[in-house]
């Protein structure tokens, strides 16, 4: 499709840019966001969007109180040239990191904070000829920022239920234990016994997974697990629950990224209570030579987690 219609983006100068603006516009809702997440300045994206409507013939702003909304006409155009849009975007980027070695990937901040900087330091080491951009966000902005092309991977925990219009590639387990509530020795409890947790927002990428994990071995082992509180990221939790909040569960890298020593940790009974860590993209992204090479690397520095 972008081979056949790429010539259509640029036959008339700025069309590119101008529809981007437009799509950006319809994301974020006014030009001040949208101009932001461009880099531009507002009056930047106001006058690509009216190149836009001279080129196309039609109005696709109208205001709106203090605002401006999209036009029937804009929505429908969005709808139907949103793809090419995208694949173009995409098609660009990949040519771009082709000629650089550039990979420009968005980064679970619970990943980051428990192995990532390690990891990726290492893999930086040995694969010199590679640029690496990151982004660190949570789990769903992640994927959202390869969905919209700003970003060519995400690395996130779960399998990536929130997005079936990409793939995801399982690159290893991450182990959940408990930070016992003020550090304090703690033994989980027997058959028919509950547990109360603090832990990540219900409504993650990582809690997507996580629940269903819990869910099995609370059937399995007879223990109700019940999460009496959430926050927003595992640092926060792992922070709570040493300060004496309640007991934490957490990725085992978090505690000890912060600190506390691996004997403080409670874990689970084997097999353990473990969720996929994914590499998610799009497919023809991750077919391409650069990203295999990285994917590989990555999973063989991951063998010992």
């Amino acid at each position: 499709m972008f081979a056949e219609h790429k010539d259509v983006f640029w036959e008339k100068g700025n069309m590119f840019q101008n529809f981007e603006a437009l799509a950006a516009l319809e994301e974020y809702g006014t030009m001040s966001r949208a101009a932001a997440r461009l880099g531009v300045t507002q009056p930047a994206i106001s006058k690509r969007i009216q190149q836009l409507e001279i080129e196309l013939g039609r109005k696709l702003v109208e205001p709106s109180g203090r605002r401006v909304v999209l036009t029937p006409y804009a929505e429908s155009i969005l709808q139907r040239a949103k793809p090419l849009y995208l694949e173009f975007k995409d098609a660009l980027q990949e040519e771009i990191s082709e000629g650089t070695g550039e990979l420009v990937i968005a980064l679970s901040g619970a990943i980051l904070l428990a192995w990532g900087a390690k990891v990726l330091r290492k893999l930086k080491k040995d694969n010199p000829s590679i640029i690496f951009s990151f982004a660190v966000h949570r789990s769903p902005i992640a994927i959202a920022r390869v969905r919209s092309g700003e970003c060519m991977l995400a690395i996130v925990h779960g399998l990536s239920e929130l997005s079936p219009d990409l793939d995801a590639r399982c690159l290893c387990d991450d182990e959940f234990v408990i930070v016992p509530s003020n550090l304090k020795p703690f033994s989980l409890p027997k058959r028919g016994g509950e547990l109360s947790l603090l832990t990540v927002e219900a409504h993650s990428e990582t809690w997507s997974a996580l629940e269903r994990k819990i869910r099995r071995w609370s059937v399995k082992s007879g223990v109700e697990l019940n999460v009496t509180n959430s926050m927003q990221n595992f640092h926060a939790v792992t922070q709570l629950a040493q300060a004496g909040f309640g007991h934490g569960l957490v990725p085992r890298g978090v505690p000890l990224a912060l600190g506390i020593p691996e004997k403080k940790l409670q874990s689970f009974p084997r097999p353990g209570l473990q969720i996929p860590v994914s590499v998610i993209g799009r497919r023809s992204t991750l077919e391409r030579g650069l990203v295999k090479q990285f994917f590989d690397s990555l999973q063989s520095q991951l063998n010992p987690f």
